[in-house]
C-alpha cells in the first residue's frame, strides 16, 4: 500500500496551521493610534506609526530594523523572524513573547505579531533591548518619544557650577525635561542618571564661578539614557537634584558642610527673606513674612500623542490643561512669592510615574494636576476636585502600611533605619492636607466661575499615586457638555480658572502657616526627613519610620 498521499496532506495541514497562527496573531490589532519620532544626526526627522495591541504599544519590525541598522529574515518553516545587528543575533517566534538575544532568553511585554504581512515588535523591547545592540549610536528618549540616531538631537547641553554661600550648585542644561536621579557614590564623586539623555559628541566640561571644586567630568551613554560622573577636588557632604522648568535644567545642590547637608535634608526649610509682595494680604517681598508653601508643582495632564478628552468641536484636554498652568504660574509667583514648577511647559508626554517622581524632587511643594472630564450624560456639567485617599481595607494590613525596613548610611556616616512604603500608599500620609486643599480649591473655583461644582471626591486617583506631598486633581469642566466645551475653549474662561487656582494656593498657604503655628520667617509645612521624598514605582517609597 502506497503512503505517498500523506505528504501532501501533511504539507497542507502545516500550511493551514501556519495560516491559522498568522490569522490569530493579526487579531485584535487596533488601527495605528500613536507615533514616535526618529531623529537623524543631520537633523532630519521622521514620524513612525505605532499600534496598540492589548495595551502594549508596537512598532513595525521594518522600522525597528532601520533604527538599529539590522538585517531581517523571515523563516516560515519555523515561524521565526531573524534579526542581525552588527555581531548580535535576535530570534523571534510568531505569537511568542520570548526572544532569544545572543542565545539568551529575553521576555518581551508582548509576542511577535503580524498584520497584513507586516511584523510588529513591542516598542519597549526595541527601545530597551534592541537599541543597545545597534552598531551605530542609538538612544531612546522616552520623555520625548523619539529615537536619536548617530548622536542626532543631543539633549544634554552642558554643565555649569555656581556658588551658594559656602556650598555649590551644579546645573545640567537640557533641551527638554528628562527623568533624572543624582546621588553621591562617595564624598568625591557624584553620579547623575538621565533617562533618555543623549550626550553631545564633544567632551563635557564644567564652567562657572567655582570650577576648582570639580576635578573631572565623564559622560557615558548607557541603555535607556546617559550617566554623568563628576569627581570633586574636595569632599561633598550631600546632594539633591531638582528640575527647573523655566531654564530647562537639572540643578544639583551640593552641600560642602554638615550644616548644609542638614539643610538639604529638610525640603521644607526656610528659603530666605526675599519673596514677592502680593495683594489680598498675601506675603511677599517687603511683607515681613514668607509663604507657608515653598513651591508648587502644576501638572498639566496628558500631552504629546495623548490628547486626553476631545470635545465635539475639537477642544483638547491637553491644551486646556497647559493653557491654565501657564496662566496660573505668573499669578502665583508674582502675588504669593511661591516658586512654580510645571511638569511640562510644552506639548510633551509624561507617564504618571514620571510626573510623581519629578514632583517629589521639588522642595516643600504642593501638587495640583489639571484635567478636564467627560460624562455619558451630555447635560452634565461642572468642575470637581479630587484627592488621594486609600480605602480602609488598603490600610488594614499594618505590616504593609508600615513599609519594608532597610538600613542606609546617614549624613554622619552611621546606620539609619528607613522603610520602603508601597507606592499606592505613599500619598496617604498627606490625605488630611490634600482634602483641605481640595475643599479650598473647590470653593475658589465655584466663586470665580459662578457655577456649581460637582463636589470634592476622595479615592485612589491614578494621577496622584506616589505623590509625596499634599496633592489634588481638578477637573475644570466637562468636555462632553457643548456649552462647557465652548467655555473651555475661551481664553477668558481659562484665565478665570487660573485666577481661582492662584487664590486657592494663597488661602491654603495662609491656613497652613496658622495651623502649624509658623511665625513670620518660617515655613508652615512640617519638615519631613529627606528619605521620605525618595520614590521609585518598582521599589516602593523610601520613608523613615
Amino acid at each position: 500500500m502506497s503512503r505517498r498521499p500523506a505528504r501532501p496532506l501533511a504539507a497542507a495541514a502545516a500550511a493551514c496551521f501556519l495560516a491559522s497562527l498568522i490569522a490569530a496573531a493579526a487579531l485584535a490589532a487596533d488601527d495605528p493610534t500613536g507615533s514616535i519620532r526618529l531623529r537623524h544626526g543631520d537633523g532630519q526627522e521622521e514620524e513612525l506609526a505605532t499600534i496598540d495591541w492589548g495595551g502594549v504599544e508596537y512598532l513595525s519590525a521594518s522600522d525597528a530594523s532601520r533604527i538599529v541598522a539590522a538585517t531581517k529574515r523571515w523563516r516560515p518553516e519555523t515561524m521565526r523572524l531573524l534579526l542581525r545587528a552588527e555581531q548580535h543575533d535576535v530570534r523571534l517566534t510568531l505569537q511568542n513573547s520570548v526572544a532569544i538575544v545572543d542565545e539568551k532568553p529575553v521576555v518581551m511585554p508582548g509576542p511577535l505579531r503580524v498584520r497584513d504581512g507586516v511584523f510588529w515588535l513591542p516598542l519597549e523591547f526595541v527601545a530597551n533591548r534592541l537599541a543597545p545592540l545597534a552598531g551605530r549610536r542609538v538612544a531612546w528618549a522616552a520623555a520625548a518619544r523619539e529615537f536619536l540616531l548617530d548622536g542626532g538631537g543631543a539633549n544634554v547641553r552642558g554643565l555649569s557650577l555656581e556658588r551658594r554661600g559656602g556650598d555649590a550648585a551644579l546645573r545640567i542644561g537640557l533641551s527638554a525635561y528628562l527623568p533624572h536621579d543624582a546621588k553621591l557614590a562617595n564624598p568625591r564623586e557624584l553620579v547623575v542618571t538621565l533617562r533618555g539623555g543623549v550626550l553631545p559628541p564633544e567632551s563635557l566640561r564644567v564652567v562657572g564661578d567655582d570650577e576648582a571644586l570639580v576635578a573631572g567630568v565623564v559622560g557615558e551613554a548607557v541603555p535607556g539614557g546617559a550617566v554623568i560622573r563628576v569627581s570633586f577636588a574636595a569632599d561633598v557632604a550631600a546632594a539633591r537634584a531638582e528640575y527647573e522648568a523655566r531654564s530647562r535644567s537639572v540643578r544639583v545642590l551640593l552641600a560642602r558642610s554638615e550644616e548644609g547637608a542638614r539643610a538639604l535634608a529638610d525640603p521644607y526649610r526656610s528659603q530666605g527673606d526675599e519673596g514677592s509682595g502680593g495683594e489680598d494680604g498675601t506675603s511677599g517681598p517687603g511683607s515681613g513674612s514668607r509663604p507657608a508653601v515653598v513651591s508648587i508643582v502644576l501638572d498639566p495632564g496628558h500631552g504629546g500623542a495623548d490628547d486626553g478628552i476631545i470635545g465635539a468641536s475639537g477642544v483638547r484636554e491637553k491644551d486646556v490643561a497647559l493653557s491654565i498652568a501657564l496662566a496660573a504660574r505668573p499669578l502665583i509667583e508674582q502675588r504669593l512669592g511661591i516658586r512654580v514648577i510645571l511638569t511640562r511647559d510644552v506639548d510633551a508626554p509624561l507617564s504618571p510615574e514620571e510626573r510623581a517622581q519629578f514632583a517629589n524632587a521639588q522642595p516643600g511643594a504642593i501638587y495640583i494636576s489639571i484635567h478636564c472630564g467627560a460624562w455619558s450624560d451630555a447635560g452634565a456639567s461642572g468642575f470637581e476636585a479630587s484627592y488621594y485617599g486609600a480605602p480602609p481595607a488598603a490600610l488594614s494590613d499594618p505590616a504593609r502600611a508600615a513599609g519594608r525596613p532597610a538600613w542606609v548610611r546617614s549624613v554622619d556616616g552611621g546606620p539609619r533605619e528607613v522603610r520602603f512604603v508601597p507606592w499606592d500608599l505613599a500619598p496617604t500620609r498627606f490625605t488630611e492636607r490634600s482634602g483641605e486643599l481640595a475643599q479650598i480649591m473647590s470653593a475658589e473655583l465655584e466663586q470665580a466661575l459662578s457655577v456649581r461644582g460637582r463636589g470634592v471626591r476622595r479615592g485612589r486617583i491614578a494621577a496622584l499615586r506616589g505623590v509625596q506631598m499634599p496633592g489634588i486633581l481638578i477637573e475644570v469642566g466637562l468636555l462632553s457638555n457643548a456649552d462647557e466645551e465652548a467655555r473651555l475653549g475661551s481664553a477668558n474662561f481659562l484665565a478665570q480658572v487660573a485666577e481661582a487656582i492662584a487664590r486657592g494656593v494663597g488661602e491654603f498657604s495662609g491656613r497652613r502657616a496658622s495651623a502649624d503655628g509658623a511665625p513670620a520667617g518660617t515655613i508652615g509645612l512640617r519638615a519631613e526627613p529627606v528619605e521620605r521624598q525618595l520614590a521609585a514605582p518598582d521599589a516602593g517609597v523610601l520613608g523613615a519610620p
